[in-house]
C-alpha cells in the first residue's frame, strides 16, 4: 500500500498581505506556482494570535481550553507575577508527534515552537524556541543535533538572540545589520538541516518552521510605510525592503525542500497568525487605575537589591576565555549580587486592587484563586466583568484623536471551552485590529504610547496553501488554525479524534480521495506530557527575552 507523505513548512507570522502584491511584482515563484496548482485561503488563528497557543492549536487540533497553553507561562492568575516557562511536557492534549508516532509513522520535526523538552518519538526532533543555554540535549535522539552542528558548523535554534535584541542601539544601523545577518544564517542553517534530514532519515511526516518573518515584521514594519522625518526616511531607504527579502530567502528554501521531498509529497504552507503595524501601546494597569479597579503603591522605589543563582562556570566565562574554564565548574552555585526593577506585582496595593491586567487580557482579583484576592466568586465578579465590559467601550485615545478604537472584549466562555479554560485569562479585547497593543506594565503615567523598539505585531489572518497529490484547485477557502491537525492525520490515513475542534479540510482535498477515504473518527486516547524544566537562571533569561520581544 502507498503512504502518503505530508510535509508541512511553517512561515511565522506570515502573511498575504505581504505575500499577494510580492506575487503580483513576480517575487516568490514557488509559493505562486504552490497557489496556482492548489487550495489556499487566509488562515483564522487563536485569541490572541501568539506563539504558544497558535502552534500548539495547529499541532492538536483543538483550542487551548482543551491543550491547557495560554501564554508561554502558566499561572496567569498569580497576581501579575511571572509564572514558569511553559514546554512540550505541558501540552495536555495528544500533539501530531505522539498520534503519528503511536501510529508508527516516521516524523521529522525541526525547530517547531514548544518542542522543547524534545520528546520521544518514531523518528527525530530538534527542538524550536525557547531552548535555555543550560541545555545539554536538545534533540531526539540526542546524537541528531550533534551530527547537525558536525556537519553544518554552529546551530542556532532561534534567529535572534538576547544578545542581539538588547545591542547597544547608539549606532543603529549597524545594529540592525546584525539582526538582519543574523537571521539570514539561521534561516539558511535550518534549510540544510531539514534538506540532509529529509536524505538521511526515514519520514512519512515531516515539519519545519522558518520564524525569520515574523522577526523582521516585528522590526521593520514601519520602514516600508516610513513617517516623515529625516532620520527615519533614511533607515527606511535601507531597510524598506528588508521584510521582503526575507520572504525571498523563505520562498527559495521551500522550493528546495519540495524538490528534496519529491512530487509524491503534500505540501501544507501555513502561518501561526499575520500581520500588521504596531501604532501604539495600551497599558491596561493604567486604565483599570482610572477606571477605580486598580490601586498602585504609593512611595515605592523602582529598583531594588536582589540576588540570583548562577554558576562558577557563567560567572568566570565574564573575565576569561570560556574554553579555558574546566567543564566541573557548571556544577558550582554561585550567588550574584545584582540592581533590578521591581516586578509589576510588588508596585501594586492587592487589598485595594479588583482588577488587573495581564500580557494578553484582564483578570479579576479574585478571592480563592488569586493568592491575594479579594473580590467575592459569583454576584461581585459578575458585576465587574460587566463593569469593565461597558467602559471598555468608552475608550478613547485623546492624544491621536482615534473616536472609536475598542473592537471588541470577549469573556473566556466565549472564547474557549475544555477542562483547562479556568487557567485563561478573564477578559480579552482587541484594540483597532490589535494596532493597538495590550501592555501589563504598572509603572507608567498614560494610557497609550509609540513602541520604542517594534513597529509590527500579529494579526488573526494567517495564511494556508496547500498542493501536491492529494489537493485540489480552489482558492479563497477558509481554513482556521486547529483545523490543520486533523487534516494532516486524514491525508495520511488515520482517524481523527471526536474531541478534536478543528475539521478536514475537505475543499482543500483531491475529490477521488476523498470518495474513496471515508472519514473515520475515534476517541482520543490519554495523553500527558513529561513536564519541562527549567533552572531558575534559564527561567529569567527566557522572561527577559520575552520583555524584550514585547510580550511581558
Amino acid at each position: 500500500m502507498k503512504k502518503n507523505k505530508v510535509i508541512i513548512i511553517g512561515i511565522d507570522g506570515g502573511t498575504f498581505d505581504i505575500i499577494r502584491p510580492m506575487i503580483a511584482r513576480g517575487e516568490l515563484p514557488v509559493l505562486t506556482s504552490l497557489m496556482e496548482k492548489g487550495a489556499w485561503g487566509e488562515l483564522e488563528s487563536t485569541i490572541p494570535p501568539d506563539t504558544s497557543p497558535a502552534w500548539v492549536s495547529m499541532m492538536t487540533g483543538v483550542n487551548p481550553g482543551k491543550h491547557g497553553i495560554f501564554f508561554f507561562l502558566d499561572n496567569l492568575h498569580n497576581n501579575a507575577r511571572n509564572g514558569r516557562p511553559l514546554g512540550s511536557g505541558d501540552i495536555k492534549f495528544p500533539p501530531l508527534w505522539s498520534v503519528l508516532s503511536r501510529e508508527k509513522k516516521n516524523v521529522i520535526f525541526i525547530n517547531v515552537p514548544f518542542t522543547y523538552p524534545p520528546m520521544e518519538v518514531n523518528g527525530v526532533v530538534i527542538s524550536g524556541m525557547f531552548v535555555p543555554n543550560s541545555a545539554s540535549i536538545i534533540s531526539y535522539p540526542p546524537e541528531v543535533y550533534t551530527d547537525l552542528v558536525n556537519k553544518l558548523g554552529k546551530y542556532e535554534i532561534d534567529d535572534w538572540s538576547l544578545e542581539a535584541i538588547g545591542a547597544d542601539r547608539s549606532k543603529i544601523s549597524a545594529h540592525y545589520d546584525r539582526i538582519i545577518k543574523g537571521i539570514s544564517l539561521v534561516t539558511e542553517k535550518r534549510k540544510m538541516a531539514t534538506l540532509m534530514l529529509l536524505e538521511e532519515k526515514p519520514w512519512d511526516f515531516a515539519m519545519v518552521v522558518f520564524t525569520s518573518a515574523d522577526r523582521l515584521q516585528h522590526l521593520f514594519w514601519k520602514f516600508m510605510n516610513p513617517p516623515t522625518d529625516n532620520h527615519d526616511s533614511e533607515l527606511s531607504r535601507k531597510y524598506g525592503g528588508v521584510i521582503q527579502q526575507g520572504y525571498r530567502q523563505v520562498d527559495r528554501a521551500i522550493g528546495e525542500i519540495m524538490e528534496k521531498a519529491g512530487h509524491d509529497t503534500t505540501v501544507i504552507i501555513v502561518s501561526d497568525h499575520g500581520f500588521g503595524p504596531l501604532e501604539k501601546h495600551f497599558f491596561t494597569n493604567k486604565w483599570l487605575e482610572e477606571i477605580g479597579l486598580l490601586k498602585r503603591k504609593k512611595r515605592m522605589c523602582r529598583k531594588k537589591f536582589d540576588i540570583r543563582l548562577t554558576n562558577l562556570h557563567r560567572a568566570l566565562a565574564k573575565f576569561v576565555p570560556d574554553n579555558t574554564i574546566p567543564n566541573w565548574t557548571k556544577k558550582i552555585p554561585v550567588p550574584v549580587p545584582q540592581i533590578k526593577a521591581r516586578d509589576r506585582s510588588e508596585l501594586i496595593d492587592w487589598q485595594k486592587t479588583k482588577a488587573y491586567g495581564n500580557q494578553c487580557g484582564i483578570n479579576i482579583n479574585l478571592k480563592g484563586r488569586e493568592p491575594d484576592g479579594i473580590v467575592e466568586p459569583g454576584k461581585e465578579m459578575e458585576e465587574l466583568l460587566t463593569f469593565i465590559q461597558t467602559r471598555f467601550y468608552q475608550l478613547k485615545d485623546e492624544a491621536s484623536g482615534e473616536v472609536k478604537i475598542p473592537d471588541w472584549i470577549c469573556r473566556k466562555e466565549e472564547i474557549y471551552n475544555g477542562p483547562y479554560i479556568k487557567e485563561a485569562d478573564d477578559l480579552y479585547f482587541s484594540l483597532k485590529n490589535r494596532s493597538y497593543l495590550p501592555d501589563a506594565k504598572v509603572d507608567v503615567n498614560v494610557k497609550f504610547d509609540r513602541p520604542l523598539l517594534g513597529s509590527g505585531m500579529h494579526r488573526r489572518n494567517g495564511i494556508f496553501i496547500m498542493s501536491g497529490p492529494l489537493s485540489r484547485k480552489r482558492d479563497s477557502i477558509a481554513p482556521r488554525i486547529i483545523d490543520i491537525s486533523p487534516t494532516v492525520l486524514y491525508l495520511m490515513g488515520l482517524p481523527v479524534f471526536e474531541e478534536m475542534d478543528g475539521r478536514i479540510l475537505e475543499e482543500a482535498i483531491d475529490p477521488a480521495y476523498l470518495k474513496s477515504h471515508p472519514i473515520k473518527v475515534v476517541s482520543s486516547v490519554e495523553y500527558s506530557g513529561k513536564g519541562s524544566y527549567y533552572s531558575a537562571e534559564d527561567e529569567e533569561k527566557i522572561a527577559e527575552s520575552l520583555k524584550r520581544l514585547g510580550y511581558l
